[in-house]
């Protein structure tokens, strides 16, 4: 009898497969292991073929013998598959009761705010492109020989500079020319004495140059540490763009009437780009903005005066304003809805159940539900944004907008969840390490010859899977800055 009974296993409890069962029966299940082995290509971006490599293979059989080889045509088909199932769970979320997208679908037309800073970026860098690949030139003239590189380490000590390198750029990536240039601005009393003793030299930027460099540096400065603040990490940042998009654009104002007609006519044409994407108010990042507890609405108060006109500052206030309560009226009547069917299922349980040791205050939690309205629910905005403000810290990142929501969800419940959404909106369609490229995503050798249908398969479902097993997505380190170090003298 014991011979002919089911062994249960318990497998492992880890964090990180809480989406496997805790117990199986031991027998092998190969469609069970195709699932897998397509979340496992989905997850970390394998290509197909990865499945049929022989060494794969011998490796599954050696421990499993029932393990058939899958095919790269069964492994497109099965990662569809998935694709497909959690596409149909996104559409069947909770918002499908109110079968429309809330608040008109006024906060889900969103430009991408990293494309916008790239363009106004380069329109500053364009008025020096010459100088650039001048400079560019003389980083790379330096580094192809070692006794040029000590004959610039020699002059460089001699000028008594403390820096010990110069930076070769990235042309793609306008943070990596931003950088090379701004190192180069340290030794620009050094190129000319260089040019003088090297007689195969002749791309020394003019002094006149140099102080264009420095000048154009001086302005992209603030676009290259309001773009790290923005997006270099993993933290939901749409909270904190409001902020950093007025203080551009209050350095391009101050700079379009500059008495040097280099700087203003780059600025005018910065500006002028600048104005053209944020002319309009962008719902999403004020809103998101006075959802941060360090802000509400005291950030639009200090931000649109300093990005629109009097008039027009104004108007957008109270139009953000408006649109925020409505959200919030919404988002109110949506979790209603939601509570009350819970309810009744509720109900509907107990009254199956039919229990005779059943709660005694059953009637008073029905009279209750009669007399008493959701009016409490309508402050929580308004308590909100009543309460004073929290503090703001030194370091803007060391605050976790979301975790003070999770910390405060019991007093707002129905605002934090209203948080939650807004802040997974993303404001920038493009990946934090491609935030500074001039250049479109370049798809990778083992998804170039794909079909865009597949591409798609492949980008959404594997960020689906690495979030339903809680896997976190490997970022490529690209250097995309070469250090050329000066030699000891």
């Amino acid at each position: 009898m014991v011979a002919q009974q089911t062994k249960l296993n318990f497998q492992p409890a880890d964090e990180i497969f809480l989406t496997l069962s805790a117990l199986h029966t031991g027998k092998f299940d190969m469609e069970a292991m195709r699932e897998a082995a397509t979340n496992w290509v989905l997850m970390h971006e394998h290509p197909f073929t990865i499945l049929e490599e022989e060494g794969f293979n011998i490796m599954k059989r050696q421990g499993m013998p029932k393990w058939q080889k899958i095919s790269r045509g069964i492994a497109k088909n099965d990662c569809a598959t998935v694709y497909e199932v959690e596409k149909k769970k996104l559409k069947h979320d909770d918002f499908s009761i109110s079968k429309k997208l809330l608040c008109g679908g006024k906060l889900f037309h969103v430009r991408c705010c990293a494309h916008i800073l790239n363009l106004v970026v380069q329109d500053g860098l364009s008025k020096i492109v010459d100088i650039t690949n001048n400079i560019r030139e003389s980083v790379e003239f330096v580094n192809r020989s070692k006794g040029r590189a000590l004959l610039f380490a020699e002059i460089a000590q001699q000028f008594r500079i403390p820096g010990k390198k110069l930076l070769y750029d990235c042309q793609t990536r306008w943070n990596a020319t931003f950088e090379m240039l701004n190192c180069a601005i340290k030794f620009r009393d050094v190129f000319p004495r260089f040019q003088d003793r090297e007689p195969h030299y002749d791309f020394c930027p003019s002094p006149d140059d140099w102080d264009k460099v420095e000048k154009v540096c001086s302005i992209l400065e603030k676009f290259w540490t309001a773009t790290h603040i923005m997006f270099w990490t993993d933290y939901a940042t749409s909270n904190l763009f409001l902020q950093e998009m007025a203080r551009i654009k209050k350095v391009l104002d101050a700079e379009v009437n500059n008495e040097d007609d280099f700087i203003r006519a780059m600025v005018t044409k910065m500006k002028s780009k600048f104005d053209k994407y944020w002319g309009d108010c962008n719902l999403l990042m004020a809103i998101a903005a006075i959802l941060d507890p360090r802000q509400k609405m005291r950030v639009v108060e200090f931000a649109y005066p300093q990005m629109y006109p009097p008039f027009k500052a104004q108007e957008h206030i109270s139009n953000v304003q408006k649109v925020l309560f409505v959200l919030y009226e919404e988002y109110v009547a949506l979790m209603a809805s939601i509570e009350g069917r819970a309810m009744e299922d509720y109900s509907l349980e107990g009254r199956r159940k039919n229990a005779p040791a059943s709660s005694s205050w059953d009637d008073f939690d029905i009279y209750c539900d009669e007399v008493e309205t959701n009016e409490p629910l309508k402050l929580e905005l308004a308590d909100y944004l009543d309460k004073p403000r929290q503090k703001t810290g030194v370091d803007l990142k060391a605050f976790d907008c979301l975790e003070w929501w999770k910390i405060n969800r019991i007093s707002y419940p129905v605002l934090s969840q209203m948080t939650c959404d807004i802040l997974a909106i993303p404001v920038s369609i493009v990946a934090s390490e491609a935030t500074f490229s001039g250049r479109t995503r370049v798809i990778d050798p083992y998804r170039a010859s794909l079909h865009s249908d597949t591409v798609q398969v492949l980008l959404c479902a594997g960020d689906w899977c690495r979030n339903l097993h809680g896997v976190k997505k490997e970022m490529k380190q690209v250097k995309i800055i070469k250090e050329v170090e000066l030699p000891k003298v």
